[in-house]
C-alpha cells in the first residue's frame, strides 16, 4: 500500500493507524488542544507524494519566549532505517493562516520520532524544542508549521484532532505542491498541539515602597513576609 496516496475525504492526506517520538527544563504549557483522535481516523500525512505541510495557528496567552511546541508526531519506515528531516517553523499570521514572515525555525532527525504502533501506543505528545526561542506577545496570533524532507522511503504523520473546532485561538491548515496555498483541515479544524513558554526565573520586588528590584525567584522567600515588600512576575518594571 502506498502511504503517500492515502487521502481523506476531508482534504489532507492521512496515514492508516496500523502503519503508522524529551523533556526540557523550565518550560510551561501556554496554549493547547490536547485531544487526539486515534481510534476513528489516521494521521495527517507530513511530506509524502504531495510534499504536504501542516500548520496550527495559536493565540499567545502570555508575553515571553516561545521555547517549543508539542505534536503527536511519528515517522515510519517498514523497509530500512528511518531517515529524513522534520522542520518546525514559527511564522506570523496573515488572514488566519501562516504568513510569509519566518520568526524562527528548528530541524529534527526523523529517527527521533519512531512509530507509536505497536509498542508505544496510543499516540502522545512529543516535544520539538526551538534552538532559538522567539519572543511572542499575549493576544497576538502566530503559526506553527511542520514540514518533512525524506531521505528514503520514510513516511511521517501527525495525530488528528477531534471533529469540530475545540481551540478558539486559531485553526489548523495544510498545503501541498502547487499554487493553492493553505487550506482548512476539514471537519477536524485543529491539530492536537501544545505551545511551550520559557518559565521566568526572575521576578520583580517592590522593596520598602521605594524601588522595584529584580531578583531570582529562588531568593524570593528572603524578601517577602516583612510587610514592606511586594512582588510581581517578570522584571519589566
Amino acid at each position: 500500500m502506498n502511504l503517500n496516496h492515502c487521502r481523506s475525504i476531508a482534504g489532507p492526506l492521512l496515514l492508516p493507524l496500523l502503519l503508522v517520538a524529551s523533556t526540557a527544563g523550565a518550560q510551561v504549557v501556554d496554549q493547547e488542544q490536547p485531544v487526539m483522535d486515534y481510534t476513528s481516523v489516521g494521521d495527517f500525512v507530513l511530506g509524502g507524494f504531495y510534499n504536504q505541510e501542516l500548520a496550527q495557528v495559536f493565540t499567545a496567552g502570555r508575553t515571553g519566549l516561545l521555547a517549543g511546541a508539542e505534536f503527536g508526531l511519528e515517522c515510519v519506515n517498514v523497509a530500512e532505517a528511518t531517515a529524513g528531516t522534520v522542520t518546525l517553523d514559527v511564522r506570523t499570521v496573515e488572514g488566519g493562516v501562516p504568513g510569509s514572515t519566518l520568526l524562527t525555525a528548528a530541524t529534527f532527525d526523523a529517527a527521533g520520532f519512531p512509530g507509536y504502533w505497536p509498542n508505544d501506543y496510543p499516540p502522545y505528545f512529543r516535544r520539538l524544542e526551538l534552538s532559538a526561542p522567539v519572543p511572542v506577545t499575549a493576544g497576538i496570533q502566530y503559526a506553527l508549521t511542520l514540514r518533512f524532507t525524506s531521505a528514503n522511503g520514510t513516511s511521517c504523520g501527525v495525530a488528528a484532532g477531534p471533529e469540530g473546532d475545540p481551540y478558539p485561538g486559531g485553526d489548523g491548515s495544510y498545503r501541498e505542491n502547487g499554487p493553492w496555498g493553505w487550506v482548512p483541515l476539514g471537519p477536524r479544524v485543529d491539530l492536537p498541539f501544545r505551545t511551550l513558554m520559557e518559565e521566568e526565573s526572575r521576578t520583580s520586588i517592590f522593596h520598602k515602597d521605594q524601588q522595584w528590584i529584580c531578583v531570582d525567584r529562588s531568593a524570593l522567600p528572603a524578601h517577602l513576609g516583612h510587610g514592606d515588600t511586594r512582588w510581581a512576575p517578570g522584571c519589566g518594571r
